[in-house]
């Protein structure tokens, strides 16, 4: 029996790069695949681990305990960054093949909450293709909230957040914006939010 081990094969891809993510928020999830490359041998999945920053995302996570030759399944991963910089893992699978694990590396950027809208929230302003004013007047508040951040006026940058996600609501009522575009930025002005009180 032992023998039979070596002849399951296995593969786990891709590598997952998450972008600039809030600290102390969890990005979406995105997944990888695990198949066992067999012909005959049904793969056994001891283990799924992930480094610190990152967690399995078990809503998107389709692997259980054994994998048929031939089939795939999908293990889901957030990043939820601790502290800010350029911050790397792996996920390690721990399995009956003659290596005992497959692994994968996970990437991604924590940043502070003046970076975060810098960097994310104010190009999807932009991205949105509205009107001179309405662009400006959004742009205006996630602007002031950024220099307020910057001097220190916490409390000045969560008003100027609430009055971007007011107005965000308003262009939905009006019909200017999507239910997609409103949820993306009010959730991300939210997590701000969170982080900054």
């Amino acid at each position: 029996l032992k023998g039979e081990g070596s002849s399951v094969t296995a593969t786990l891809s891709p590598n997952l790069t998450f972008g600039d993510t809030l600290v102390g928020t969890s990005s979406g999830p995105q997944q990888v695949t695990l198949t066992n490359t067999s012909t005959g041998s049904a793969l056994a999945i001891d283990s799924i681990a992930v480094s610190p920053n990152f967690t399995e995302d078990s809503s998107s996570t389709t692997c259980g305990s054994t994998l048929l030759a031939g089939h795939s399944c999908t293990i889901g991963v957030v990043f939820s960054p601790t502290t800010t910089g350029s911050l790397t893992g792996t996920l390690t699978v721990t399995d009956n093949t003659s290596s005992g694990s497959q692994t994968v590396s996970l990437s991604g950027t924590g940043v502070t909450a003046d970076i975060y809208i810098q960097a994310v929230m104010i190009p999807q302003v932009d991205s949105l293709g509205l009107n001179g004013g309405e662009t400006n007047s959004l742009l205006k508040e996630v602007n002031q909230a950024y220099t307020m951040i910057g001097q220190g006026k916490i409390s000045g940058a969560i008003e100027n957040l609430e009055q971007f996600i007011t107005e965000l609501n308003d262009l939905y009522s009006s019909g200017v914006l999507t239910q997609q575009q409103t949820t993306t930025l009010v959730s991300e002005a939210s997590s701000v939010i969170k982080q900054l009180e």
